[in-house]
Parts: C-alpha cells; structure tokens; sequence
C-alpha cells in the first residue's frame, strides 16, 4: 500500500497554528494596559452584585439614583471589553485556526476509518443474515418433523381407541384405551425444537461495533392522540415558549389553552 509522508496544507496550517500560539500573549504596554484597567473595575464587581440584590425603587428619585449606577455599571462593562477585546481577537483567532487543523487531520482520518469500518460491519451483517435464514430453514424443517411425529402418535393412539370400541371384552378394551391414552401423552410431550445458528466469529481487534435504536415520525396525529390519554409519553414533548412568545409580541390577542401570557419589563 502506497503512503504519503507529508501533506503541504497541514504543514502549513501547523506551521501558521504555531506562530499564532506565539502571538497569543498580549505585549507589554497591553498587559499593563489591562491589569491596570481590571484592577480598578473588579473591586467593583461585588458592590454592583450586593446593590442588585438589595436596591429597591419606590419613587422617581429611586429610578433617577438606579439609572445612575446602571450607566456606571455599563461603562465599566464597556472598558473591559475594550481593554480585552484584541486579547480576545487573537485567541478566537487561534481557536478558528487550530480547529481547522485539526479538522484537516481528522477528517481524511475519520473518513477511511468509517469506510473501511462500514466494509467490514456490511461483511458481519451478511453473515449474521445468513446465519439467521440457515436457522429459519433449519427451524422449518425441525418443525415439520415434530408436527410429523406428533400426528403419527396422535393417529395410532386414535387406531387404539377404535380397537377399544370393537373390543369383545372389557380387559382388552380397557387395555386399548391405555394404550391410546399412552400415545396421547407422548404425542402431546414431543419437545419442540428450537434451532440457532451462530455466524462465523468476528475478527480478533479492531473497533467493536454496536446497534441502537432509531426513531422517526410516521403519524403525528396518531401521537398526538396518544399523547392527550397516556401522560408517560410527555416526556417526549417540547413546548416551545420562546416562539409563543414571539407569536404573541406579533398578535397580542392570541391566546393558547393551557399558557398564560403576561408582560414584563425589560
């Protein structure tokens, strides 16, 4: 089997991945800039976090003071993205270029793997199909016989009985109806037989293979219909009050059984 030592676009973008890991750390004059920007917004950080959880309002005064300390709150907010915004630049950056590599990587990788995986897993799941029809087969056949030997018992216990029913004498009348009997019992006792065939045994190593079950919709009414008597089956359901809400900011007079609507400031 022919290789390939090296692939020029993931050297590069490995290369490029490399120098960029080195540019992450931010210069001097912007460390400075940023540890002395945080270090007189983060004290503040707790006073504003007690405020909102004690301040009430009561009055325009109330508001007045409120909106003071939300400009307050804004602006530090706005400082620390401006301070740490090309910081953060460079390392999503980084993080859009180091997935790209890694997905140059994985996915050639990935895509043998599940192609060869599926060659092998379509190979097992013709052997097992074939040992589930040599079984079908094999059980038509078990089958056959055991109903075979049941019906030949079952017509030599009724020869028995009508060997009873001409019978002279009571003895072996009643000799014939145990024999009949007899046949009956045995006939009923032919064990049924049960036939598995094993397919071949999978190759030693490599990834398992595993099955899981899949589901789709085929009747949505018929689910919806099932839904409104069985309450096990709610768990499968969403209701999706982010697009009432929207619907309802469009048509303030729709209303839904079972949802209450109300406003809120925001």
């Amino acid at each position: 089997m022919e290789t390939q030592t090296e692939n020029p676009t993931q050297l590069a973008e490995l290369e490029l991945c490399a120098k960029d890991a080195t540019a992450l750390a931010p210069a001097e004059a912007e460390r400075q800039a940023i540890v002395t920007t945080l270090v007189d917004i983060v004290p503040r950080i707790p006073k504003y976090t007690l405020w909102a959880d004690t301040v009430t309002c009561d009055s325009v005064e109330d508001a007045e003071a409120i909106n003071a300390m939300l400009e307050q709150i804004q602006q530090d907010n706005k400082t620390a993205d401006a301070v740490t915004d090309p910081w953060c630049s460079r390392a999503n950056k980084h993080h859009k270029r180091i997935t790209g590599l890694r997905g140059l990587i994985a996915d050639p990788l990935t895509a043998a793997f599940k192609k060869a995986k599926g060659i092998r897993d379509a190979y097992y799941r013709r052997e097992k199909e074939k040992a589930e029809e040599e079984a079908r087969q094999k059980q038509a056949e078990a089958d056959r016989k055991q109903r075979e030997e049941e019906e030949a018992l079952r017509r030599e216990a009724k020869r028995k009985e009508e060997e009873a029913a001409r019978a002279k004498t009571e003895e072996t009348r009643q000799r014939k109806l145990q024999e009949a009997a007899d046949l009956q019992e045995r006939a009923a006792s032919v064990p049924k037989p049960v036939i598995h065939v094993e397919p071949p045994k999978k190759a030693e190593g490599g990834p398992r293979s595993r099955t899981m079950w899949k589901a789709r919709v085929e009747n949505q009414q018929q689910f919806f219909d099932a839904l409104a008597k069985d309450k096990n089956l709610w768990g499968y359901v969403e209701i999706k009050v982010t697009a009432m809400q929207a619907n309802k900011q469009r048509n303030s007079t729709m209303t839904i059984p079972g949802i209450l609507f109300w406003e809120q400031q925001v």
